[in-house]
């Protein structure tokens, strides 16, 4: 699949609401789990949600916890009233509200250039909550294995293929790691603003 396939997918796949998984509320779960984690008050702090989706399920996972607070809601598409359109790859950050929070829950597998999506956020929040499915890439592996896993990632609409440690230098455009937590081959990190 081409790169521009893959650009194409990852804006259009988004228009239909069944392409969101409800599997996605465990994710969230363990994502604020981090913040207690880190010894922080969920119901002190405010949140964005990026890519929010129709169902705002970051949102949700709060609500059920008795959160009372402001959750802003940021996607490509106007599902609701509620939700900031904004495309993170434009760059338009003066459109982001303040949060204490940013919350990227299955977002920057679809950025072209994440760390520069991460610097210009640092200037809206004190910390992110992100996640990340690392391509498992072995220098000595069978190269028809990893051909068929970008084709898979490509077919999702992801553009990018970061392996571990270049996913921990693009977090780092951020700030440093608080906690971090695995889930279904995804990092999940809580980070702190330098």
């Amino acid at each position: 699949m081409t790169h521009k396939n893959a650009d194409f997918l990852s804006k259009t796949r988004w228009f239909e609401q069944r392409q969101f998984s409800e599997k996605w509320a465990k994710r969230n779960q363990l994502l604020l789990q981090l913040i207690k984690t880190a010894k922080l008050d969920h119901q002190q702090l405010n949140f964005s949600e990026y890519g929010c989706g129709p169902h705002q399920s970051f949102r949700q996972a709060l609500t059920e916890l008795g959160f009372s607070g402001v959750v802003h809601s940021l996607d490509m598409n106007q599902w609701h009233d509620n939700v900031i359109q904004i495309d993170l790859e434009s760059a338009d950050f003066d459109r982001v509200p303040q949060a204490d929070v940013g919350v990227l829950s299955g977002v920057l597998e679809y950025l072209h250039r994440p760390e520069k999506v991460l610097t210009g956020l640092a200037a809206k929040h004190d910390f992110l909550l992100v996640s990340y499915r690392v391509f498992e890439y072995q220098p000595h592996g069978a190269m028809e294995k990893y051909t068929a896993e970008i084709n898979a990632r490509a077919a999702n609409g992801w553009k990018t293929h970061l392996i571990l440690p270049e996913l921990l230098k693009v977090v780092d455009n951020f700030g440093f790691i608080l906690a971090a937590e695995s889930w279904r081959n995804q990092c999940l990190f809580l980070l702190k603003k330098h």
